[in-house]
């Protein structure tokens, strides 16, 4: 099944003022952005794991109640080696719906925070996006870069830092 729609919410969404509903690839509401097949079950209850009795939607709720329920690869509990940098540090979104250090999460929380997965997407290392800024919070991925995933460049240094053709061919300069 072919994803009609984005899980980004719409900036007209909150007003239902969006001039082209019905052509608008964007979720007009919070409910159908976090039962999109992208979202649904992606990120823990808030409720996880103690206190799971208290989820007012139960087993309608959109988030997961289990592990098994999850959506999303469980990065945090591989072995950190150089393919882990490679092909999975930043490029899952974090399932953890509670205040953590996410600087040290290997989850990614926000665009400039996400990498796409080097063996997936071909994009070169080399060249950084003309469109790609890094100094201004993107909320919406097509805001960073309107090609978004199928951009040939790099969106950002953490993009080129843990690209399999870059990843550790710079000399510390603490050395």
């Amino acid at each position: 099944m072919k994803n009609l729609y984005s899980f980004d919410l719409c900036d007209f969404y909150e007003s239902n003022d969006c001039q082209d509903d019905t052509n608008c690839l964007l979720s007009h509401n919070r409910v159908e952005s976090v039962y999109h097949p992208h979202k649904y079950k992606a990120k823990y209850c808030t409720k996880f794991p103690k206190n799971l009795d208290k989820c007012e939607y139960k087993d309608y709720c959109s988030f997961a109640h289990s592990h098994k329920e999850l959506k999303v690869r469980l990065i945090h509990q591989m072995t950190k080696d150089q393919d882990f940098f490679m092909f999975y540090y930043k490029t899952e979104w974090c399932p953890f719906n509670k205040e953590h250090n996410k600087a040290q999460c290997p989850y990614a929380h926000n665009y400039q925070d996400f990498r796409r997965k080097p063996h997936l997407f071909n994009y070169d290392c080399h060249s950084f996006c003309p469109n790609w800024r890094s100094d201004t919070f993107i909320a919406k991925y097509y805001q960073g870069c309107k090609n978004m995933c199928s951009c040939r460049h790099t969106h950002g240094w953490k993009e080129q830092e843990y690209h399999p053709m870059f990843y550790k061919t710079k000399i510390c300069p603490d050395l």
